[in-house]
């Protein structure tokens, strides 16, 4: 599965970064799709210690004539019910990311 990062701040890496994998089908939506918001299923890729409530973006790949800006994070789990943010999640938890398609080159 690629792995793509939620980033804090739009543009830029930070150290609250975290990166979440997402299935291939969805990584080639993402890529080639002109609709305006999608809603990603992403899945952790380690465990995470602090997952915060916001993120600013979810970024894909270098390069690419648009961004993805979240608009909106949901935790969920099987296993675990109430998960709240910000806290700690595992390896394998999903996060439901809904983003809006931004026209821009993604640096």
């Amino acid at each position: 599965m690629p792995i793509v990062t939620l980033r804090s701040t739009i543009g830029s890496s930070s150290p609250n970064d975290i990166t979440v994998e997402i299935k291939d089908n969805t990584f080639e939506y993402l890529k080639n799709s002109d609709v305006p918001t999608v809603r990603v299923s992403a899945y952790l890729d380690q465990d995470w210690s602090t997952i915060d409530e916001r993120y600013a973006e979810l970024f894909v790949e270098e390069g690419l004539p648009f961004q993805f800006l979240v608009k909106k994070l949901t935790p969920g789990s099987r296993e675990r019910t109430g998960i709240q943010l910000p806290g700690a999640m595992k390896k394998g938890e999903q996060l439901i990311v809904e983003v809006i398609r931004k026209e821009g080159v993604n640096p």
